[in-house]
């Protein structure tokens, strides 16, 4: 279980990102986006359970607005 604000003290990064779908205009976009440390800490604090925006942003420690864009 994912601690308020664990990932804020302690971000992970993902050692490898793949992308199984067709390559079109997006792919460049999802590759970026992925790229980004705190797309990776959201996908992770949402892994294994869904979760809250609530519940996202205190665990990253950031304002819900950042995590609802």
């Amino acid at each position: 279980m994912l601690n308020k604000g664990m990932l804020a003290i302690n971000p992970i990064k993902f050692s490898a990102i793949t992308y199984l779908g067709y390559p079109s205009i997006d792919f460049l976009s999802i590759s970026l986006n992925l790229s980004k440390l705190i797309t990776q800490n959201t996908l992770y604090a949402a892994f294994y359970e869904p979760k809250s925006i609530i519940e996202i942003s205190d665990i990253l420690g950031i304002s819900k607005d950042t995590i609802s864009e």
